[in-house]
């Protein structure tokens, strides 16, 4: 760990770099605000740009492309030898990348906030510790919380190069079986970037449908379509063992009642996301996590503690980054009446 000798005061202090982060930091900016952005990451974005939405919109949209070329056979246009260059591909991903996180940085920039590289943690309600920085701390007004979340841990025992999320978007490979254990949105995104780049993809879910907690007429055609394009969808299953093998990988699977084992290339866990709110010392700012890890807030967004406000996936809610960025624009910070735009929706799952 490295903490500088610096320290320095704000009237706004941001944690997390993401969409909401970047989006409350010029937002708060607008209002007139000083505004210093913290961000662990050496990049500005949050999972949502660098290993999450933006890469794999980028992947969908060339695997799109991909698939209307060949079909384009029956309309008489012919394209020989179609293949997919990953490498060129990853390349043409991390120029989409970068341009967005060039843009995110000029936005800051022009508002005039400033943005510091380091972790932070509270040592109390109103000041932060910054570790692996030259600024030491941070003595805030206000604060905001926009740490987002990770992806969920395995347990050791699957500690077996098995894929996640953020790996399976690097495209690594190409495998020619692939398992996907989890049919949330992830899950499902990747299982057809990973189809239409030629691979046979078997997905296991554990509750009785895909995308459980979205709209079932909307669910429905999702699933027609990823019918058509994976090798098998098993619901109300589980996945009860997988074990490393020379050629890859052996899964034990249990689907209505029965237990069968399947061979495959390749793992991609796609189990869910948890809240970044451990080790940020939110107990010395008399902060409360809720049974969840999360950080329970007002319809404006105030945690417990009136002057710090939380946002996005650290909050009761789906883990999705507009979200965030709705939350993101706290007017509250100026004390007008024009608060935060109170959240009209409630979350609950349907059936």
């Amino acid at each position: 760990m490295v903490v500088g000798s610096l320290r320095q005061e704000t009237e706004v202090a941001i944690i997390g770099g993401g969409p909401g982060g970047y989006i409350a930091a010029l937002r708060a900016a607008d209002l007139g605000k000083e505004v210093t952005l913290i961000e662990e990451r050496k990049r500005l974005g949050g999972t949502c740009l660098l290993e999450g939405c933006i890469p794999s919109k980028a992947l969908i949209t060339a695997v799109e492309l991909a698939d209307s070329a060949r079909a384009a056979s029956k309309m008489g246009l012919t394209f020989e030898n179609l293949s997919i260059d990953l490498s060129a591909l990853r390349q043409w991903i991390e120029s989409v990348v970068s341009g967005l996180t060039k843009g995110i940085d000029g936005l800051l920039k022009r508002r005039g906030v400033e943005v510091i590289h380091g972790r932070a943690l509270f040592d109390g309600p109103r000041s932060l510790i910054l570790e692996n920085s030259d600024t030491a701390g941070i003595d805030f007004r206000e604060c905001i919380i926009a740490t987002g979340s990770r992806i969920n841990e395995l347990p050791p025992e699957y500690d077996l190069a098995i894929w996640s999320s953020a790996e399976a978007l690097k495209i690594p490979e190409v495998p020619e079986r692939l398992l996907v254990v989890g049919g949330g949105y992830i899950g499902l995104e990747l299982g057809l970037v990973y189809a239409g780049l030629g691979s046979r993809v078997t997905m296991v879910e554990f509750l009785p449908r895909l995308l459980l907690g979205a709209d079932p007429d909307l669910v429905e055609v999702v699933v027609k379509n990823c019918k058509k394009k994976f090798e098998s969808i098993l619901v109300e299953s589980k996945v009860a063992d997988i074990k490393k093998t020379s050629s890859g990988f052996t899964a034990t699977i249990e689907h209505e009642g029965k237990t069968h084992t399947a061979e495959f290339d390749q793992v991609l866990a796609a189990v869910g996301r948890r809240p970044n709110t451990d080790n940020l010392g939110l107990e010395t700012a008399g902060i409360v996590l809720n049974g969840e890890g999360l950080i329970e807030v007002t319809p404006e967004g105030r945690t417990a503690v009136p002057h710090i406000y939380a946002i996005g996936d650290v909050t009761p809610g789906p883990p999705l980054a507009h979200k965030a960025i709705r939350e993101a624009k706290v007017d509250s910070l100026v004390r007008t009446q024009n608060h935060l735009r109170k959240r009209p929706w409630r979350y609950r799952q349907r059936g």
